[in-house]
């Protein structure tokens, strides 16, 4: 009585498992299906929907006055895990969308690139000292700023709760484009005032 060498195949008989064991040695191997090489692709787009980086602050301030919008600085790190996830689950879908542009504009800065910008009031400033200026030490970090580069909402550090981050994320950023618009609401209560002066 002989014995099946490869027990997935128990209950076939005995003449197919010698022949499926040859056949599966001598066949190439199998090229990816296009659905597995998908990941190629989409990190292709992914690459080219990056939020960008902010390398002259000066004229993002002009972009910022002349939208009437808050600036959303995120301080990323190369190495920092938490901040390609932050990417990847929220500033690129954001970017990509275009849902928010005309709430808020989105840059980033790397703070492990170690290259200069150019700050609100136009001088060249080491990224280190920029950071350092914000008291910003750990990524990721998203803080919300003015076209002066004054905080207009709370920041956001760190990416420790992924499922309630996207609520935190939006709040913020509806803070921010709230104080950097006019206010509508005060202007009939001004023109009011005027007229009984």
């Amino acid at each position: 009585m002989s014995v099946n060498p490869l027990p997935l195949l128990v209950g076939l008989p005995h003449w197919i498992s010698p022949a499926i064991l040859v056949l599966t040695l001598l066949m190439p191997a199998p090229s990816l299906p296009a659905t597995e090489a998908a990941p190629a692709t989409e990190q292709a787009a992914m690459d080219t929907a990056q939020p960008e980086e902010a390398q002259n602050l000066q004229a993002i301030a002009v972009t910022l006055r002349e939208r009437n919008l808050p600036l959303l600085l995120a301080f990323v790190a190369d190495y920092c895990s938490y901040c390609e996830r932050l990417k990847r689950e929220h500033l690129i879908p954001m970017t990509r969308s275009g849902d928010f542009q005309d709430q808020i504009l989105i840059r980033t800065i790397h703070l492990d690139r170690g290259q200069q910008l150019t700050d609100f009031n136009g001088e060249r400033i080491g990224i280190r000292d920029f950071s350092r200026r914000y008291g910003v030490r750990l990524t990721p970090a998203l803080l919300f700023l003015d076209a002066d580069g004054k905080e207009v909402a709370e920041r956001l550090l760190g990416y420790s709760v992924p499922d309630f981050y996207g609520a935190y994320l939006e709040q913020s950023i509806t803070a921010a484009s709230r104080a950097v618009k006019p206010s509508t609401t005060l202007l009939p209560e001004a023109l009011r005032q005027c007229g009984d002066g």
